[in-house]
């Protein structure tokens, strides 16, 4: 073999050594580079979980406020209504002790005009009761 041949042969090796280099870094990018996108969708998955968790937990209390705000509208207006009856009741027994007191001196008037012993000119504005007469 010449040096020629030797010379070739070389430059062959380390033509053939540089070509399985490149070839090795570009597999080895890649596989990098694939690494990297199933990374970002593991981020992308873990992500989207959570914001959808989040936003069920979020979307279950808003749920349960509006729930609770209902019923706290509710009771009120319960309350609101009881009071009504209540006022309503007040009035009417309010107006039925008036109708007694009424009778009750009605009563007492038409006794005093036929009593033989009451003095009828008696002003109508004293107080029988501090009198004992009721």
């Amino acid at each position: 073999m010449g040096n020629g041949s030797v010379v070739v042969l070389i430059l062959v090796v380390i033509a053939a050594l540089a070509a399985a280099a490149f070839f090795a870094a570009r597999k080895n990018k890649e596989r990098s580079v694939e690494k990297q996108r199933q990374e970002a969708q593991a981020l992308r998955d873990e992500a989207s979980r959570e914001n959808a968790t989040t936003l069920r937990k979020r979307e279950a209390e808003s749920a349960e406020l509006e729930a609770n705000a209902r019923k706290a509208r509710a009771e009120a207006d319960a309350r609101a209504a009881q009071a009504e009856q209540l006022e309503a009741t007040a009035h009417e027994q309010g107006r039925e002790v008036r109708q007694s007191r009424e009778a009750v001196d009605e009563k007492l008037a038409r006794a005093d005009r036929i009593d033989p012993d009451t003095d009828v000119e008696t002003p109508p504005d004293s107080d029988r009761r501090d009198s004992g007469t009721i």
